[in-house]
């Protein structure tokens, strides 16, 4: 009989199966529950990406191990290969997702607990953005600006904003 201590092999393995497949199971969910929503109330690319890994070969047995409370060795060891080894590339795109949506969350959080606004956004690719009384919260007593970026490409809305930002410190 195996005791399982934290310092065991086994156990570190056993253990970031199971929480690799959690975080799975909490990506498939969020690409369920966010399906009938605009590009604009949630990253369709991510919805599109989980969705994609999910259904590949390598991944499409994985939903049928989301509520399985005690899984063998054999099947420890089969899920062990496929995020370290087979389907690694996709699990860190997938790990990069859960990284980008932590940020949204916690600027969204930030926002909100401070009274700031939140932005629309339009479904055409060509507008523009217009920005309204903006201005850098964390500076004492603001300026508040209307702006306008003009979207050609990214590189220039980039350099656009990064010129207002000089302009409102100097």
């Amino acid at each position: 009989m195996y005791f399982l201590y934290r310092d065991n092999d086994y156990y570190t393995i056993n253990s970031g199966v199971e929480n690799t497949l959690d975080l799975l199971k909490v990506l498939d969910n969020f690409s369920h529950s966010t399906a009938n929503l605009t590009p604009c109330q949630a990253p369709a690319e991510f919805q599109l990406t989980i969705r994609e890994t999910l259904e590949h070969a390598d991944f499409a047995f994985i939903r049928s191990w989301f509520e399985e409370k005690n899984l063998s060795a054999i099947d420890i060891a089969r899920l062990d290969y496929l995020f370290r080894y087979l389907g690694y590339g996709r699990l860190k795109v997938l790990l990069d997702i859960v990284y980008q949506l932590d940020v949204f969350t916690a600027a969204s959080l930030t926002c909100k607990t401070l009274g700031f606004s939140f932005s629309r956004c339009k479904q055409n690719r060509g507008a523009n953005t217009k920005a309204r009384g903006l201005f850098h919260p964390f500076f004492g007593q603001p300026v508040p600006n209307d702006v306008e970026f003009k979207t050609l490409n990214k590189t220039s809305v980039l350099l656009q904003v990064l010129i207002w930002l000089v302009n409102q410190l100097f």
